[in-house]
């Protein structure tokens, strides 16, 4: 029983280490989009697939953790949080 517990607890660990991860190369490539979209390297809808990707890997969109509202919206800049992409 404990083997399977402590293996449930690597199993979880490795899960939000990936999760993590992937919420920073979404972000990276959300702000990268940005700059590039406003200088017309890339197009709206580039841009619009960065804010999904970020969505996608936002650690909660509307799910409480210990009672707590998660504060990530989706569709908002991840810096500012308040200021819309498009």
């Amino acid at each position: 029983m404990i083997a399977f517990t402590l293996n449930s607890l690597n199993t979880a660990k490795a899960g939000l280490a990936s999760a993590k991860a992937n919420l920073a190369a979404a972000q990276i490539n959300l702000r990268r989009s940005h700059r590039w979209f406003k200088n017309n390297i890339v197009s709206d809808v580039q841009l619009k697939t960065a804010q999904a990707a970020y969505d996608a890997a936002a650690p909660c969109s509307s799910i409480r953790i210990n009672g707590a509202e998660c504060s990530h919206q989706p569709g908002l800049h991840p810096d500012e949080g308040a200021r819309r992409w498009f």
